[in-house]
């Protein structure tokens, strides 16, 4: 019984983790803009990649080129106020979907 007792404490404990997350992506999503919106070219059955990026701009041709030789039909990605271009150079890919957000990733 005492099993039963800890298994439903830790099963309490990650539905209250779970809740937070929840709330804490709610109000996160208020500091994402659109940068360039392309996910109307999303078709049935594309393969999805979702990145976030800051300051990448030198590997993100070679990060493109890979993933696009692996399958991935299209690009959801939330650059992190980057100053280095890269959000400019994915703005001109056709098979990429931007935000930007200048609010941290840390909790």
């Amino acid at each position: 019984r005492r099993s039963d007792l800890v298994g439903a404490w830790q099963s309490y404990r990650m539905r209250l983790r779970r809740k937070r997350a929840k709330v804490r992506a709610f109000r996160k999503h208020f500091s994402l803009r659109s940068v360039v919106d392309r996910t109307d070219r999303i078709r049935p059955g594309d393969v999805l990649l979702f990145s976030t990026m800051r300051d990448e701009h030198v590997r993100l041709p070679y990060f493109l080129r890979y993933y696009r030789d692996l399958g991935i039909s299209h690009f959801l990605i939330v650059d992190n106020d980057s100053t280095d271009g890269g959000a400019d150079y994915l703005e001109q890919q056709d098979d990429v979907s931007l935000w930007s957000t200048k609010a941290s990733y840390k909790r």
